[in-house]
């Protein structure tokens, strides 16, 4: 959960109401998830994370009049940064 929201993060610095959604989403979810771990390191990005993640992400951009192509993009930015540190870390 951790990487994912690092990258997500790292890929929406450009965004100050973005980041702002990551900051509440990260309170939210350790409000949600608390009997699974003390921090957002304890939490794996499983489907209930996720699928709660992309539900309230999409409540965020509808609300907020955000571009839904940036926010594709954003996500697909992330995954791939995701899976070439994983290709990284195998083939070291």
């Amino acid at each position: 959960m951790a990487r994912f929201l690092k990258s997500f993060y790292e890929n929406s610095y450009d965004f100050e109401e973005l980041l702002e959604f990551l900051s509440d989403f990260e309170a939210t979810i350790m409000d949600e998830y608390v009997e699974y771990g003390n921090s957002i390191y304890d939490l794996a990005f499983g489907a209930s994370v996720a699928k709660n993640f992309y539900i309230k992400l999409e409540e965020w951009y509808k609300n907020n009049d955000f571009d839904r192509d940036k926010i594709k993009e954003i996500i697909n930015n992330t995954r791939k940064d995701i899976a070439l540190e994983f290709l990284h870390k195998v083939n070291e």
